[in-house]
C-alpha cells in the first residue's frame, strides 16, 4: 500500500533565519551604493533633457498647425478656399492638435520621480535586514509582504521570490556585478 508522505513543517525559528540570511544578501555593499545613488542621479538628468527636447518638438508641431490653421482662415476670408474645405481641413488640424496636447500631457504625466524612488527602493533593500531586526512582528510582516511575492515552502525551505527590483538587488549582489547599463532599470536581465 502506498503511505501518504509525511507534511515536514518549518518552525518559526527555521523560516526567520532564512529570512535573515536573504535580508541580509539585500544589502547593497556600501562602495557601491553612492554610485548606484550618483548613476541614477544622472540618468535622471538625461531623462529631463529628453523630456525637455520632447516637449519642444510636439509644442513646435502644435504651432505649426496653429500657423495652417490662421493662414487657411485668412484664405477663407479672402476667398480662397470654399468653406466646405476650411471646416474639413480645420476639423482635421484641431484633432491633430488634440493628438499633440494629448501626447505632451502623457509626457508631462510621466513618473519624474522614478530615480528619486528607484534610489530609496536600493536604500530599503540596503537596510532591510537592519529594518527587519529593529522592528515589532507586524511591522516585520508589513516589510516582508513589500519586499516578497508568492513565496513558498520546499519541505522546511524558504523558496522567496522578491518583488521588483529586490530580485534585481539579490541577482547583482550574488553576482557582484553592479554595473547598470545603458537602459536599466534595476530589472534582472533574463
Amino acid at each position: 500500500k502506498h503511505q501518504p508522505k509525511e507534511v515536514l513543517w518549518p518552525k518559526e525559528w527555521e523560516i526567520e533565519e532564512q529570512v535573515v540570511k536573504l535580508l541580509k544578501n539585500l544589502s547593497v555593499p556600501e562602495k557601491v551604493l553612492p554610485e548606484l545613488v550618483q548613476q541614477l542621479k544622472d540618468d535622471h538628468k538625461n531623462k529631463n533633457e529628453y523630456h525637455t527636447r520632447t516637449m519642444s518638438n510636439l509644442k513646435a508641431e502644435y504651432d505649426k498647425f496653429e500657423n495652417r490653421i490662421q493662414k487657411m482662415y485668412i484664405d477663407k476670408l479672402d476667398g480662397s478656399i470654399t468653406q466646405e474645405n476650411y471646416d474639413k481641413k480645420l476639423s482635421e488640424f484641431k484633432k491633430a492638435q488634440q493628438d499633440l496636447l494629448l501626447q505632451m500631457e502623457q509626457h508631462s504625466k510621466a513618473d519624474e520621480n522614478y530615480y528619486i524612488e528607484a534610489s530609496k527602493l536600493l536604500e530599503l533593500a540596503h537596510r532591510s535586514y537592519e529594518i527587519y531586526k529593529s522592528s515589532e512582528l507586524e511591522e516585520k510582516k508589513e516589510l516582508l509582504r513589500y519586499l516578497l511575492q508568492n513565496s513558498k515552502l520546499d519541505g522546511k525551505n524558504l523558496v522567496p521570490t522578491l518583488q521588483m527590483p529586490f530580485d534585481a538587488i539579490l541577482l547583482a549582489n550574488k553576482t557582484q556585478n553592479w554595473l547598470l547599463g545603458e537602459d536599466s532599470n534595476l530589472e534582472p536581465s533574463r
